[in-house]
């Protein structure tokens, strides 16, 4: 399907489908024919290449995977009160810990394929930075 452009009035046309204008002669509803969009100020215009999404690596989707998971059960307002607390209510944030301790163990499993077990591999560790950013 081609597409047109006018510039002067900021719009696109595709080929094929109907259109309303007001011209010289009076009002034009229908399909309009390449000569009339190009006296009407229409250009073709080629569509704009795909945009490739950009792969991700193996670290970055076990970030994503251990945020998420969290996510699940803690709100970023919940994990940054749970350690302003850490020292005050040491049950809780050893709790908290415990759970994205976790967290990480699936997500190594999920993204990685081993166990977090003594002899497996272990998966990068990401910081607390990188697993709260953009949370």
């Amino acid at each position: 399907m081609t597409r047109y452009y006018n510039a002067e009035e900021n719009k696109v046309y595709y080929e094929g489908r109907s259109m309303t204008r007001q011209t010289d002669k009076g009002l034009f509803s229908g399909i309009p024919t390449e000569q009339q969009l190009r006296e009407w100020g229409y250009e073709p215009h080629p569509e704009p290449e795909p945009i490739e999404p950009t792969p991700i690596s193996q670290e970055e989707r076990y970030i994503y995977r251990v945020r998420e998971l969290i996510r699940e059960k803690y709100a970023i307002e919940d994990e940054l009160a749970i350690q302003r607390q850490r020292d005050t209510d040491p049950d809780k944030f050893n709790e908290y810990n415990d759970f994205c301790e976790a967290c990480k163990a699936k997500a190594r499993e999920e993204i990685y394929n081993v166990q977090s077990t003594p002899e497996a591999p272990e998966a990068p560790e990401a910081s607390a930075s990188e697993i709260n950013h953009n949370s």
